[in-house]
């Protein structure tokens, strides 16, 4: 019983560190390549892997936000980049009918609010 035991664990650790990695390598095609978002880890795997914020950019007013996956009303094996289409900015919402898009800019382990990233 305790080698199945192990065996779970060492498969859960490397389960979680593939995902890491998938959610790693997604955020360098992102931030240093300028894209494509797909293909993208799941949010199952963002959140397996300790990213549990997904930053994007308004395409109309710039402004940035995090998205917190836990509270994301989707399957947990929906894929991050079909978020995309459904992110839009309240603040542009309020002014036009149609608000411009999010554009999706990379998962986080945790919010951070500073210069860089307003």
């Amino acid at each position: 019983m305790a080698r199945v035991r192990s065996a779970a664990d060492a498969a859960r650790d490397a389960q979680r560190k593939a995902d890491e990695l998938a959610c790693e390598a997604w955020n360098v095609r992102m931030s240093e390549q300028g894209g494509p978002a797909q293909p993208s880890p799941s949010i199952r795997a963002a959140l397996n892997g300790g990213y549990r914020f997904l930053r994007v950019q308004c395409s109309g007013c710039k402004q940035r936000a995090y998205i917190d996956l836990e509270q994301v009303k989707r399957r947990p094996g929906t894929p991050i980049w079909t978020l995309e289409g459904a992110l839009a900015c309240d603040p542009c919402r309020d002014r036009k009918r149609r608000a411009p898009r999010a554009t999706l800019e990379r998962l986080a382990r945790e919010r951070r609010f500073d210069s860089a990233t307003r």
